[in-house]
């Protein structure tokens, strides 16, 4: 399973060699059919927290989409897909493991990995921000 990680997290930050807008677009069917990320029932608290943190890292690896040379001609798919991909994480992924009584230990992980999810991209974007020149962030922006 972890050449799978691997070569899924490349194509996430290679931009899936150049097809992103059709890989962009496509990209929550994507995650939905992913084993590695959807919990079941019998799953106990580490075994889920590893599910996690590789949607956490699946994630990231689309943001590091955003350094890829192609980026200017589907950085709005990107953008797009990653929140569209949060949403789906949040609501299929980590939202049945809320509601399960067995796994009250794992709500303040749960808390920190949507709170990470939902500021990867804005927090990219405010590290480059440049104080001397208030235009600087809109120049950065794909």
């Amino acid at each position: 399973m972890k050449l799978i990680e691997i070569k899924i997290f490349e194509v996430c930050r290679r931009c899936a060699g150049g097809i992103g807008h059709l890989f962009y677009q496509n990209l929550v069917k994507f995650l939905s059919i992913l084993k590695m990320g959807k919990a079941s029932e019998g799953d106990d608290a580490s075994t889920i927290k590893g599910k996690l943190l590789f949607l956490k890292e699946f994630l990231k690896f689309v943001v590091a989409g955003l350094a890829h040379e192609e980026v200017k001609f589907f950085a709005d798919f990107l953008i797009t897909a990653y929140f569209e991909c949060v949403y789906f994480v949040i609501l299929k992924r980590v939202r049945p493991i809320l509601e399960r009584e067995d796994m009250k230990e794992n709500w303040e992980f749960c808390r920190i990995i949507i709170k990470d999810l939902c500021l990867g991209l804005p927090t990219l974007f405010t590290q480059s921000y440049d104080k001397t020149n208030k235009m600087d962030i809109l120049k950065k922006l794909p």
